[in-house]
C-alpha cells in the first residue's frame, strides 16, 4: 500500500468515525481504510485534499510545467541569480 499514516479495517473507522475525522483535520493524515484486509478508500484532511487537486492543476499545465522544467534545469546548470542582483536592477 502506499504511504498512509494510519491503515485501518472498515469496522474500527465506523466505530470511531468522528475521532479520526478531528484527528485528519488537526493532524493532517491521511488514513487508508481496508475491507476484507484490502484497501478500498482513503480519508484525507482538506488540505491535502486540496493539495493533491492543486498539484494535479499544475501538473496539466503544459505551459507551466515547462516553465518548471526550464527553471529545474537552470538551477541544475547554475544559471542562476543571487537574491542581491535580482533586487538591485530595481
Amino acid at each position: 500500500m502506499g504511504k498512509y499514516d494510519k491503515i485501518l479495517p472498515i469496522t474500527d473507522v465506523k466505530k470511531h468515525l468522528l475521532s479520526y475525522v478531528k484527528d485528519l483535520g488537526e493532524l493532517n493524515e491521511s488514513i487508508a481504510i481496508t475491507r476484507n484486509g484490502y484497501p478500498t478508500a482513503v480519508l484525507l484532511s482538506v488540505d491535502e485534499y486540496e493539495g493533491l487537486l492543486e498539484t494535479i492543476e499544475i501538473l496539466s499545465d503544459a505551459k507551466l510545467m515547462k516553465v518548471i522544467n526550464k527553471s529545474r534545469k537552470d538551477m541544475e546548470t547554475g544559471r542562476t541569480l543571487s537574491h542581491a542582483d535580482v533586487w538591485n536592477d530595481q
